[in-house]
C-alpha cells in the first residue's frame, strides 16, 4: 500500500512511517524511468547496494509485475564494523501514464529484510513529465516514496517510538537515490545529445559527399555528352566531305566523256 502525507491517526496507530521526496532532473522521463526499472543497475542508484540476484524471470519482458530480486546492501552497526542485509524485493505494481498526463508512470516495490521477516516496506516512485516554460525538452519530476507497514504489536510500538529517527534515515537514503538517478539520468541525456550530435554531422558530411558526388557524375556526364556531340560533328563532317568528293569525281568524269 501507498500512502502519501498528511499522517492521520490510523497511520500512527498502525505504525507507519511515510517519508516522501520530490526531484526535479533536467532529463526526459523515458531516461529516469530506464534507470528506475533497470534492476541490473541498482547497484549505481542504491546507497550501499553491493549486488543484485535476480530470482525469477526477468528476461520475459523484463521490468514488471511480479519479477522478484535480492540486494545485499552493506550498512554502519553503530562501532562495529560494517555488516550486510539482504534485501527481497518483489515489484507487485507497475502503471503507463496517461497520454493527456493526468497520470504519471509509477511503479511500487515490496520489500523485507529477510524471506522471513514480518514487516513489510514499500518502495513507490511516480514519474512525471514537466514541460519547460523556456525549454522545448522534458524534464522529470521524480517522487520517491518509502512506506514501512509493521506486522507486530512490538514492531508497531518501536515504529511509533522512533518514527522521528526512521523518517530522517529513510528520507536522506530517498534524496540519495533521487540524487544518484540524477546523474546518471544526465548522464545519459548528455551521452545521447553527444550521439544525436555526431549523428547529424555524419549525416551532413554524408549528405556533402552525396552531393559532391553527384555533381562529379553530372560533370562525368556532361563532358561525356560534350564529346559524344562533337564526335558527332566530326562524323558529319567527314561524310560531307567524302560527298563533295564524290560529287567533285563525278563531275570530272563528265566533262572527260564531253571532251571524247
Amino acid at each position: 500500500v501507498y500512502y502519501s502525507h498528511p499522517y492521520s491517526f490510523t497511520d500512527w496507530r498502525m505504525g507507519l512511517v511515510k517519508p516522501c521526496v520530490i526531484h526535479k532532473i533536467e532529463a526526459p522521463p523515458s531516461i529516469v524511468w530506464e534507470i528506475l526499472s533497470d534492476i541490473d543497475s541498482s547497484v549505481s542508484i542504491i546507497p550501499g547496494c553491493k549486488s543484485i540476484e535476480i530470482l525469477s524471470d526477468y528476461s520475459q519482458g523484463g521490468f514488471k509485475e511480479g519479477v522478484r530480486y535480492k540486494e545485499v546492501v552493506g550498512y554502519a552497526h553503530f562501532f562495529r564494523s560494517e555488516r550486510e542485509l539482504s534485501v527481497y524485493k518483489t515489484v507487485f505494481e507497475v502503471k503507463e501514464a496517461e497520454e493527456d498526463g493526468s497520470t504519471p508512470r509509477s511503479a511500487k516495490i515490496a520489500m523485507t529484510i529477510g524471506e522471513d521477516s514480518t514487516s513489510a516496506y514499500v518502495l513507490a516512485w511516480d514519474v512525471h513529465a514537466v514541460q519547460e516554460a523556456t525549454s522545448s525538452t522534458l524534464a522529470t519530476n521524480l517522487v520517491l516514496s518509502f512506506s514501512i507497514i509493521t506486522g507486530g504489536v512490538c514492531n508497531r510500538f518501536f515504529s511509533m517510538l522512533f518514527d522521528c529517527f526512521v523518517h530522517k534515515v529513510a528520507r536522506t537514503k530517498l534524496e540519495q537515490i533521487a540524487l544518484n538517478v540524477e546523474k546518471v539520468a544526465l548522464q545519459k541525456t548528455k551521452e545521447r545529445e553527444s550521439k544525436k550530435v555526431v549523428e547529424l554531422l555524419l549525416g551532413e558530411e554524408e549528405e556533402t559527399t552525396r552531393k559532391g558526388l553527384a555533381e562529379e557524375e553530372g560533370r562525368r556526364l556532361a563532358i561525356e555528352k560534350i564529346a559524344s556531340q562533337e564526335l558527332k560533328a566530326k562524323q558529319l563532317r567527314e561524310a560531307g566531305t567524302e560527298k563533295k568528293e564524290e560529287e567533285r569525281q563525278t563531275i570530272k568524269e563528265g566533262e572527260s566523256q564531253l571532251q571524247l
